[in-house]
């Protein structure tokens, strides 16, 4: 395959389309448990539990979201609007962990 094919496969609409049919069915079915912890650990004034443990595996959620938020635009949008993610995000910055508080 050259290179020119492989970027028409890329681009094509059945590649959109499959991309679309993937992220909907990943912030539908699956999204709330890779953020399950965080939503656990928080509130929208204050970090439940503020151990290492935590701030590590809350740490490894938010690069995680700050992934989505770079490659799946509208879909990551939806979800942390519907969920009110930014609030509990927000709230990590009160971490005595620095890591998390940046």
């Amino acid at each position: 395959m050259s290179v020119n094919n492989h970027n028409q496969c890329v681009v094509s609409p059945q590649a959109t389309a499959e991309k679309t049919t993937f992220l909907t069915y990943l912030y539908k079915h699956c999204m709330h448990q890779l953020t399950a912890p965080l939503m656990a650990n928080t509130t929208e004034q204050q970090i439940s539990r503020d151990t290492t443990h935590n701030a590590v595996l809350l740490g490894h959620i938010m690069e995680l979201l700050s992934f989505c938020v770079q490659r799946h635009g509208y879909h990551i949008r939806h979800y942390i609007i519907n969920k009110n993610l930014l609030g509990r995000v927000l709230v990590l910055m009160t971490s005595t962990h620095p890591h998390l508080a940046l």
